[in-house]
């Protein structure tokens, strides 16, 4: 009774298809798709086992989730996905006895089951972004990884483990980010993740992860040290086999600039795996791109006359009327103060 999940707009499809390979590499695991800006998806889910798909409708009647769809929809979709983690989770929770919440850029190396073996004793499961831990390390971003420490939050929101005890600590969080969740770093906040800060003063049975495996990107550099195991594979400390890499957009510019050769060839992994399910979301991309296209082109009016819950079908939806609009009219106000 174990399962895991993630959240995304429908044009990051291909890497939540890569993450779910890479889960089902290991052991055949459920994996639930969160798409926050459409309504249905166009796939064919024979060729996905394990791959369920779930959308915002199917959420309202937990609690916040209603409000926190309000807020943030149309409005800012970084604190959508973020603020729905929790959400998502007492949904799943309600059919499954563990569950882990994952980013969708990530990758996962080696077997993962002790992961879930964690919540037989545990509640709750964090892993620490383990940045250095020197103020005096200066060289590259090493000091302002010490100094982030203080401002993005102890523990990277990118993976978080549950099990059904924890229906009160995801009601907390999923209340502090209808509270806020913006990148405020001069208050302390940084989206969803600072709150995790909070958890193992507040709640019991939270664990943190040692295993230092977990969670590799770019803000671990000294304190994950890459090194080669005896079995040739890639490790770190000399000591933890690599369990999942965080692909985050920094992480993956550093490696394309060959920072951190060792983990290049699960880079090289990750990228081919990306390649091969791409399809599935630059045919979103594309009809998104000529749908905008002819909206911003028509002479007729602001929206091209068109209908826009008509002309916006399947995989589309109404979420990119929406978007198009707010394009539309952050552009017609630009232009209106350019001219003055």
């Amino acid at each position: 009774m174990k399962t895991t999940c993630t959240i995304i707009t429908s044009d990051f499809l291909h890497y939540a298809l890569a993450l779910h390979k890479s889960l089902n590499d290991f052991q055949s695991i459920p994996l639930y798709i969160l798409i926050t800006d459409v309504n249905d998806i166009d796939i064919n889910k024979s060729s996905f086992p394990n791959l369920h798909f779930i959308f915002l409708d199917e959420l309202k009647e937990i609690r916040y989730a209603k409000e926190i769809i309000e807020k943030y929809r149309d409005v800012d979709d970084n604190a959508l996905r973020w603020s729905l983690k929790p959400i998502l989770a007492v949904y799943l929770l309600k059919k499954y006895e563990k569950v882990l919440v994952l980013d969708a850029d990530l990758f996962f190396c080696n077997d993962f089951q002790f992961l879930f073996d964690e919540l037989d004793t545990a509640n709750v499961l964090l892993t620490p972004h383990w940045r250095n831990s020197s103020p005096f390390l200066v060289q590259g971003k090493e000091r302002d990884h010490f100094e982030h420490l203080f401002v993005a939050g102890l523990y990277n929101a990118g993976f978080f483990g549950i099990n059904r005890f924890a229906e009160d600590v995801l009601f907390w969080w999923a209340n502090c980010c209808l509270y806020r969740c913006d990148l405020d770093k001069s208050q302390g906040h940084y989206g969803d993740q600072t709150y995790l800060n909070l958890l193992p003063i507040y709640f019991e049975k939270v664990r943190i992860l040692k295993h230092r495996g977990c969670n590799i990107s770019e803000w671990n550099y000294v304190e994950c040290e890459r090194t080669l195991l005896k079995n040739g594979e890639l490790g770190i400390n000399n000591k933890y086999p690599v369990v999942f890499i965080h692909f985050a957009g920094s992480f993956v510019k550093d490696l394309e600039s060959s920072k951190d050769p060792l983990s290049t060839p699960y880079f090289n992994l990750w990228k081919k795996t990306i390649s091969e399910y791409k399809a599935y979301s630059l045919q979103n991309k594309k009809s998104i791109e000529e749908t905008e296209s002819k909206f911003l082109n028509s002479e007729k009016s602001p929206v091209g006359g068109l209908d826009l819950r008509k002309s916006t079908k399947g995989v589309i939806g109404l979420a990119l009327a929406r978007r198009i609009k707010r394009k539309i009219r952050i552009r017609t106000r630009i232009r209106r103060f350019l001219d003055g």
